[in-house]
């Protein structure tokens, strides 16, 4: 699975990428690949360029 986090702001986002390692060590087998922004602008830029993209979730 992937995911996608966007927040403008870096304390909650450092948050969210605790929360996904810690899932990510409870589910080993789960695949988790994860991309993060700060910056909506740039993650607008990237869904633009991959189609493929599944799931967004913005904060």
């Amino acid at each position: 699975m992937k995911v996608v986090v966007c927040d403008d702001n870096m304390e909650d986002l450092e948050k969210i990428k605790g929360l996904l390692t810690k899932y990510r060590e409870i589910n080993k087998d789960v695949q988790l690949e994860t991309e993060y922004f700060i910056d909506s602008t740039k993650l607008y830029h990237q869904i633009q360029a991959k189609v493929h993209t599944i799931s967004t979730f913005l904060t």
